[in-house]
C-alpha cells in the first residue's frame, strides 16, 4: 500500500510517500512562505519526483494537530478530497507523534511541542529507548513556564529551534528535527495503521485543536 502523507499544522507546508519499503519521498516548503496554497503543487511534485501519480495513491494521512487552525482545515480538507474521489481509506496522525517518531533515536523523556502563540505551547510528553517511543502524557496546551517546569525534571524539548529559544529554552534541552522528513513520517505512520485496519470515516474527522481562536480573531 501506498501512502499520501500531508503535514500543515505548522507554518510549513509538508509532503511525503510511503510504502511497505518505508519513506519513499519527503519534502516540506520554507516556513517563511506561510502559504498552504503549495499544497497542491507539492503534492504533485513529490508524486512525480517518486515517478508516481495520483492513481498510485491507495491511503491518505493528514497531521490532525495540534497545531495551526488554518492549516490543519487545509490539510484535512485536500485529504478528504483526495479519499473520496478515489475511494481510498483514511488515517490522522496527532502532530506530536509524528515529531516523536521524528527523534526516534533519541533516548530519554522529551516534549513534542508546536508553537501556539499567545506564549504557550501545545506539547505531548513521551519516552525512547532509543528505537521506540511511547506516550506518557497526553497532548495538551500550556505556557512556557510549564515547558520550563518539565525540563527542570529532566525532560528535553523536541521542536522547531526558532521557537524554542525565544521561549528561553537552552540550547542544550533542545533536540532539533528537520521539517523536511515530517511528510514522510506523516505518511509512513499512518500507512502502519491503515495496515491495521485503523482507518478514519473521512466525514466525520475533525481536527484536533486543543483549543479554539478567541471570538474576533482568526485562525493561524
Amino acid at each position: 500500500m501506498m501512502v499520501l502523507g500531508i503535514e500543515t499544522s505548522d507554518d510549513f507546508v509538508g509532503v511525503g510517500l510511503a510504502d511497505e519499503t518505508g519513506i519513499l519521498t519527503s519534502r516540506a516548503s520554507a516556513p517563511e512562505l506561510r502559504n498552504k496554497n503549495l499544497l497542491h503543487e507539492f503534492t504533485k511534485d513529490t508524486l512525480e519526483s517518486a515517478g508516481k501519480n495520483f492513481t498510485d495513491i491507495e491511503g491518505v494521512s493528514v497531521s490532525m494537530g495540534p497545531g495551526s487552525f488554518t492549516g490543519l482545515r487545509v490539510g484535512l480538507a485536500a485529504a478528504k478530497g483526495i479519499c473520496w474521489s478515489r475511494n481510498i481509506p483514511f488515517a490522522g496522525i496527532p502532530s506530536t507523534e509524528v515529531i516523536a517518531e521524528s527523534v526516534r533515536n533519541f533516548a530519554g523523556r522529551f516534549l513534542a511541542v508546536k508553537d501556539a502563540r499567545r506564549n504557550e505551547f501545545y506539547y505531548g510528553a513521551f519516552e525512547c529507548d532509543g528505537s521506540r517511543w511511547a506516550r506518557i502524557l497526553p497532548d495538551k496546551t500550556g505556557a512556557v513556564d510549564d515547558i520550563l517546569m518539565l525540563v527542570a525534571e529532566g525532560f528535553k524539548v523536541a521542536g522547531r529551534r526558532s521557537q524554542m529559544e525565544k521561549s528561553g529554552i537552552l540550547p542544550a534541552d533542545m533536540i532539533e528535527y528537520s521539517p523536511h522528513n515530517l511528510g514522510g513520517i506523516v505518511a509512513l505512520l499512518g500507512r502502519k495503521r491503515l495496515v491495521d485496519g485503523e482507518n478514519l470515516d473521512v466525514a466525520s474527522a475533525a481536527p484536533e485543536y486543543l483549543r479554539y481562536p478567541s471570538a474576533g480573531r482568526s485562525g493561524r
